[in-house]
């Protein structure tokens, strides 16, 4: 209640501050200083998740925005044959005027627009943040999913499992650390697993901000490594519809892939409906063979058995406004059934690896995914500010299906496959309030609230169940003295309350007789708290160059898996075993990004970081692969449990280490149509305790491309180009204990595309080629490296998209 009373006598302190609503017009003009008609505005609302208007240009390229509360917006402009622009407007007076000039399409980074800014739902301006568009996600559709895709920005590398499976990593962070939040709420789905990908649709992705750096501040305990916020989707503007259909095609594991969106904008109201499906056959490899525990083993037709899989998605919204309410909804489903390599459930046997007759059928072992959210976003227009609410509802269903027998099974035989089951419910409330104190000082207030249920099933035990709350209460304050210099600092409480269940099961015989129940874990009531701050600052003292600096501390409170987990998890090739004594994990970080654009054909960026964990929490491997736990862990002193066919144990732990590191990149457009890009990374973190690395730390990597636009703006041919990278990675021997280190390997991606205008339409036709030199390696992030499995092969890909416009009626914003 104290922290209701505290945001009360803050809000009600301020409310001297009477705000007013502001116009944005403008014009938007070409390098001539001729007006552009048609051409599309955007503003987005950077403090919150549900701010968004559109407009157009008319015949002399101008445009009027009315109504717009006093801030910061993210104002984008885009028009066929220029280049995209984004920039960062701050509207503090009743009639601000604003003129934006567009470069032809040969000025844009290779028809990709990354925005090196720090701009995110809530910004962040001391530390790095990248904005990229839709564009850049289906530039590299080569990658196998979202998370990949990822990998071609400095900082940001994918562990993977096949395909179909990727979790985003960002300087060597993943799982609980990294938060994606999806319009404003934590995407929660059993992501501490390695072996759990997101339940994202790879085609529903227009927009997506990612903070290198901590971000807990603003959204809590899962953000200690960096945020990843997917922004809500583009609006066509008012009294215009738009649809668009994108195909792409896969050589590699025979991917087909559809995704068709439909949305309009009238004067109160936005629609939008999207369908995506895709179906993949197993994966090549360039590999006959594959050798594991000096065992060599075939792979048939050089084709990773098992490895297929598909997905049906669809999302929809629905928005509302009028003069001081706006109210977005959003719902999702998401469904995925992937098969999994049979060596991951147990050690594989050439029997097991012979063709199935049946390249696209996902057998025993895989993985079924289902995933619905309903998310909830709505803004109120107050004198002095304006209050933000967030609420979502989620509900994931993950099943690991496997046979019984694989994994030693005795007693009853199971009605099913289920080996598995996990069924996560989490509900989330996000209030905040947002005022100004004068043109210099800027504050947010925010509350939180999130409540977690857990049930498991099926015939094997990892975790049990539980329940889990936590709330957090935060306040930021932005001083900005000078338009060169801009400040900002803040505070946060957490609590949370994790209660685990405690578990017992039957133990048979070999003959399949009951003899006994033992307890696998005990019951657990855990609360944690926390209290954390930072300080940063952003100097720009010219426009060319912008310096940003970070301090602060962070934290992360355990969760229920790494408190209670007890049991082999076939996924990820390990038996993980939790600690209900576990204390909050505790961070000191820094952060320093330089960003330098002396002329408009070059941009340098620099960002070094530095990190210390108390506490720092991890699964650590054993010193040896066992068959057999030690006869303390779940039996009285004497007796021994035993895992057929259980794969490396691994612990949850905590230690004192050291995280540091950096990204730099250089664009470079030396002619007309030509950029070339270098990109480089490196992450160095090692157990103060033990004096070994942390496992599963990402290679040095460097990226260098080339890419040439040939024509541009031609009546027809609106962009035609080309691209080839080169993309270098280390050898990481830097490895924890029992982890296998893997060797350097460089690959080699090449591709082509051509834009073309018709009367009442368009299209754009892409192919690129991964992995051209057909490469065998090893991912180190790969979660099939343990078993000495290479990763794909080349392969070859095709999409088309085809976008429709049409007007639906023509009438004004609401006034």
């Amino acid at each position: 209640m104290w922290g209701w009373a505290l945001v009360f006598i803050l809000v009600s302190g301020s409310a001297w501050a009477q705000g007013t609503r502001c116009t944005l017009s403008g014009q938007v003009v070409d390098r001539t200083q001729a007006g552009l008609p048609g051409a599309t505005v955007v503003v987005v609302a950077l403090e919150g998740a549900t701010s968004s208007r559109g407009t157009a240009t008319d015949a002399q390229g101008q445009f009027v925005l009315a109504r717009l509360r006093p801030g910061a917006y993210e104002v984008t402009v885009r028009h066929i044959g220029y280049q995209t622009r984004t920039d960062t407007v701050q509207l503090r007076q009743p009639y601000q005027k604003w003129e934006v000039r567009l470069d032809p399409v040969t000025q844009e980074l290779a028809g990709v627009t990354i925005t090196q800014t720090d701009q995110t739902p809530d910004p962040i301006p001391s530390l790095p943040t990248l904005v990229i568009d839709q564009a850049f996600l289906r530039r590299y559709q080569a990658a196998g999913n979202f998370a990949e895709a990822l990998e071609k920005l400095p900082g940001l590398s994918a562990i993977t499992t096949g395909t179909g499976i990727g979790k985003p990593v960002i300087r060597g962070m993943s799982f609980n650390r990294i938060q994606v939040n999806d319009k404003g709420i934590a995407q929660q789905g059993q992501q501490w697993g390695a072996d759990h990908g997101l339940e994202i649709d790879p085609y529903d992705l227009e927009r997506v901000a990612i903070v290198k750096g901590p971000g807990a501040l603003r959204y809590g305990s899962d953000a200690m490594g960096g945020v990843i916020a997917l922004q809500p989707p583009e609006f066509p503007p008012v009294g215009e519809g738009q649809a668009e259909l994108y195909q792409v095609y896969k050589g590699n594991n025979s991917l087909w892939g559809t995704s068709g969106v439909v949305r309009g904008q009238t004067s109160r109201h936005t629609y939008r409906l999207r369908l995506s499906t895709q179906d993949y056959a197993d994966y090549r490899v360039p590999a006959s063979t594959f050798t594991y525990n000096r065992y060599v083993l075939p792979i048939e037709g050089e084709r990773l058995k098992n490895s297929a899989g598909q997905e049906r998605n669809v999302a929809g919204s629905w928005g509302w406004r009028n003069d001081h309410w706006q109210l977005q909804v959003h719902g999702s489903h998401f469904a995925q059934r992937v098969g999994l390599f049979t060596g991951s459930h147990g050690i594989p046997r050439a029997y097991q690896l012979a063709h199935d007759g049946n390249y696209r059928n996902q057998d025993l072992p895989r993985q079924v995914n289902h995933h619905d959210k309903l998310l909830v976003n709505a803004t109120w227009l107050r004198p002095g500010g304006w209050w933000e609410l967030d609420l979502g509802y989620q509900r994931n269903d993950r099943r690991e299906e496997s046979l019984p027998h694989a994994h030693g099974y005795y007693g009853p035989l199971p009605e099913d496959n289920l080996g598995l089951g996990l069924v996560l419910q989490t509900g989330t409330a996000h209030l905040r309030w947002h005022h100004s104190l004068g043109a210099q000082h800027q504050q947010v207030w925010g509350l939180s609230f999130q409540q977690q249920r857990n049930r498991r099933s099926g015939f094997e035990f990892l975790l049990p169940d539980y329940t889990s709350g936590s709330t957090g209460l935060f306040g930021i304050h932005t001083w900005q003295p000078h338009p060169a210099w801009t400040w900002e600092g803040g505070v946060r409480v957490d609590g949370a309350r994790h209660q685990i269940a405690a578990y017992r099961e039957p133990v048979y015989d070999t003959t399949g007789t009951w003899q006994f129940d033992r307890q696998r874990n005990p019951s657990i009531d855990r609360s944690f708290g926390n209290l954390s701050g930072a300080l940063g600052v952003r100097w720009e003292p010219r426009e060319s160059l912008r310096v940003k600096v970070h301090a602060g501390t962070s934290f992360r409170m355990p969760t229920p898996v790494e408190l209670s987990a007890n049991g082999m998890h076939h996924g990820t090739m390990r038996h993980e075993v939790g600690d209900a004594d576990l204390r909050s994990e505790r961070g000191w970080q820094g952060d320093l990004a330089v960003e330098w654009t002396p002329r408009p054909s070059f941009f340098l960026s620099l960002s070094p970081f530095f990190s210390y964990y108390d506490n720092y929490l991890y699964l650590r491997p054993s010193v040896q692969y066992a068959l057999r736990l030690p006869p303390s862990e779940f039996f009285p002193e004497g007796e021994w449990f035993s895992l057929a066919e259980a794969g490396q144990i691994y612990r949850y732990v905590q230690a004192r280490a050291v995280y540091t590191g950096g990204e730099w990149q250089v664009r470079y457009q030396p002619l007309r149509g030509v950029t070339l890009l270098t990109a480089v990374e490196y992450v160095w973190n090692q157990n103060l305790n033990e004096a070994t690395p942390l496992p599963f730390t990402p290679p040095f990597s460097c990226l260098q491309e080339a890419e040439w636009s040939l024509l541009q703006d031609r009546k027809r041919v609106q962009n035609l180009f080309v691209r080839v990278s080169y993309h270098q990675f280390a050898a990481q021997r830097r490895v924890d204990r029992n982890e296998p280190a893997t060797p350097g390997y460089a690959l080699v991606e090449t591709a082509a595309g051509i834009t073309l205008a018709f009367d009442a339409w368009s299209c754009t036709l892409e192919w690129q080629v991964r992995n051209l030199l057909d490469e065998r390696y090893m991912n180190h992030l790969s979660r099939y490296r343990l078993l000495n499995l290479p990763e794909p092969g080349r392969n070859h890909v095709v999409s088309l998209r085809v976008p429709l416009r049409w007007k639906t009626s023509v009438r004004d914003q609401p006034n």
